[in-house]
């Protein structure tokens, strides 16, 4: 771990870019897979390809990271670039994940910390491109040994119940009494569901806690993968939401145009009733005149007509 004399470190580098700087990656994946350059042969112009995509990690941390900003590779020159997008189908795939809460297994490390996010196997069978799979190890025995005994050339380790493990296991992290960290041993043979043979050391007279086994398909979440659906989804809505903006704008429009003529003709209408009502008064107001046409006709006295003889 050599530095360049001016305060920068570098892992399999003598001229570090930054203040840590690490070379070369270790392949993480739990299967057989290759992920080469150039082949060996010196008139192969071939590039093979990544197998299941498994990770190329340089650096594992087995706790947070912390940091002011992330910034990955983006460079269009790096790129095969297929095109922009279904922001469309993206939104579907959106929905069809699952936020969940939940808390961590590990309560020692992690203790009763609530969490609210995605689950990998449940993103996989929608969104498989954004999980990864790789070897770690998973709390399915997280408990005490009841008995620790030396068998042959390792340690029978023995529950009271099932241990959990799965019968294709083949190491286990372990605690023992007085160990600062845990050990990754080989598993040398599960006799039955309560007892565990393991490749260990110095185990005579001390209790061991067994965290579980490794699998070699832990699932990771590429949340960075998961941004930019989420950005592409967004932008479906952002369209949508604009285009219902446009046709509600149009709808609006429409219908304060048939308001105004609803208006129009309500006016008219009342001009109408106005005029109605006027004739009518006119009409009454002739009817009453008729009357007292008829009454003074009736009260006139008469007059005699004298006859001569």
């Amino acid at each position: 771990m050599p530095g360049n004399g001016s305060g920068r470190v570098g892992i399999n580098t003598t001229s570090p870019l930054a203040p840590l700087e690490v070379d070369g990656f270790q392949l993480f994946g739990g299967y057989s897979t290759y992920y080469s350059y150039l082949k060996n042969s010196a008139s192969s112009t071939t590039v093979d390809t990544c197998h299941f995509c498994t990770a190329n990690v340089s650096i594992l941390a087995s706790a947070n990271v912390m940091a002011l900003e992330f910034d990955a590779e983006s460079d269009a020159r790096i790129k095969d670039i297929a095109g922009t997008s279904d922001k469309a189908k993206d939104l579907d795939t959106l929905n069809a994940i699952e936020v969940t809460d939940y808390t961590l297994k590990d309560k020692v490390r992690n203790g009763n910390k609530a969490f609210k996010k995605v689950i990998a196997q449940q993103v996989e069978a929608v969104y498989p491109q954004v999980v990864n799979r790789h070897a770690d190890f998973i709390p399915n025995v997280y408990r005490s040994a009841d008995t620790v005994e030396k068998a042959g050339a390792g340690y029978a380790l023995r529950f009271v119940t099932a241990h959990g493990l799965s019968g294709i296991a083949k190491r286990v992290r372990l605690l023992a009494e007085g160990d600062t960290a845990m050990r990754k041993v080989d598993v040398l043979a599960i006799p039955s569901e309560r007892e565990v043979i393991v490749d260990a050391q110095n185990l005579d007279g001390r209790k061991v806690f067994v965290y579980g086994e490794e699998v070699d398909d832990f699932r990771s979440v590429d949340y960075e993968g998961l941004t930019a659906l989420n950005i592409s989804a967004t932008q479906e809505l952002a369209k949508r939401s604009r285009r219902q903006q446009s046709e509600l704008a149009a709808l609006v429009q429409e219908k304060d145009a048939q308001i105004a003529d609803l208006r129009s003709e309500l006016t008219a209408q009342r001009a109408r009733v106005a005029q109605v009502e006027s004739l009518a008064h006119e009409v009454v107001a002739m009817q009453a005149q008729l009357a007292a046409l008829r009454q003074s006709s009736v009260t006139e006295p008469a007059y005699a007509v004298a006859v001569r003889p």
